[in-house]
């Protein structure tokens, strides 16, 4: 795996895009994985096409420099909490359509063959500060446990629910955050040229 770039966050935790390509032939649907990297500890944040995934990443970030990432009036709780009852058709959450307003902040979540199943999110807190928020998901809310399988129930994942990460992202790590993923856009905007010539 090669890492084609990594967001730094403080000194003891960042996150790191890895693809079996070279940067310097990456391509828009070429995939990527997004890991978490805190001391000594890493998880899968995303798993999807480079494309996709700095699209998403780079509109959130515009947004959260210029403090309109807020979350929706009606989020009262941890996102992640809600995002779970969601899934659980267990609430009565806002929607705009099909979709739950809480879905606005959501940056990306894991495939489901990934373990741990996680959510990662972006928004401006109520005193402007931009977070970045990783909460687990229950893995069984789509699919049943195959056999042999440890799981625990839905019930017993909420009696124990935390977020996996909170962070306060500094506005100038944002904003260096910003510059890397448009550098790297650019890239692959070069790569594609050079791969149609």
């Amino acid at each position: 795996m090669n890492n084609i770039s990594t967001l730094v966050i403080n000194d003891n935790c960042k996150l790191d895009l890895y693809s079996n390509t070279p940067i310097t032939d990456l391509l828009p649907c070429d995939i990527i994985i997004i890991k978490i990297i805190e001391s000594n500890t890493d998880h899968t944040i995303a798993m999807d096409c480079v494309n996709d995934l700095l699209s998403v990443l780079s509109k959130k970030l515009s947004k959260a420099l210029t403090n309109n990432l807020k979350q929706h009036p009606s989020i009262t709780r941890d996102l992640g909490l809600l995002l779970n009852k969601d899934f659980h058709q267990d609430t009565d959450l806002e929607y705009i359509g099909d979709f739950w307003i809480g879905n606005e902040n959501l940056l990306w979540d894991t495939p489901s063959s990934t373990k741990p199943n996680l959510a990662t999110w972006l928004y401006n807190s109520i005193d402007d500060k931009i977070i970045l928020e990783i909460t687990p998901i229950y893995h069984w809310h789509f699919d049943e446990p195959q056999p042999g399988e440890r799981h625990i129930s839905y019930e017993k994942f909420m009696e124990t629910y935390q977020p996996l990460l909170f962070k306060t992202i500094p506005l100038e790590m944002a904003k260096q955050w910003l510059l890397q993923i448009q550098k790297l856009e650019k890239q692959i905007e070069q790569n594609v040229k050079l791969a149609s010539t």
